[in-house]
């Protein structure tokens, strides 16, 4: 458990860090409570939003000084391998502050 800002490739210009997300820290907090592969992505509005474009879901929406339960994300989960088809994939989904 460590605040956002300590998460290695968080900044605000970068919108490529991804992270397996275990749930929001604190002093109450023993350990995590979920798992979940997340895209950090800066707002602009000094915020930064934790989500997956998988599934759309958005699981956070805190500041750098937040504690969350973090690891970094396992080689098999990274989905950079090209598809098996051999087709141009779609572009990347828009992340939810793209309309901000």
């Amino acid at each position: 458990m460590t605040e956002l800002r300590h998460v290695p490739g968080v900044k605000a210009n970068s919108h490529n860090t991804r992270i397996l997300y275990g749930g929001e820290g604190g002093a109450r907090s023993t350990g995590p409570t979920q798992s979940a592969p997340v895209n950090v992505v800066y707002t602009d509005e000094g915020l930064y939003i934790l989500w997956d474009p998988a599934t759309d879901t958005t699981y956070a929406v805190i500041k750098l000084t937040a504690k969350i339960w973090w690891a970094h994300l396992p080689q098999d989960a990274v989905p950079d391998a090209p598809s098996s088809s051999g087709e141009p994939e779609d572009a990347e989904p828009t992340s939810p502050a793209a309309g901000s």
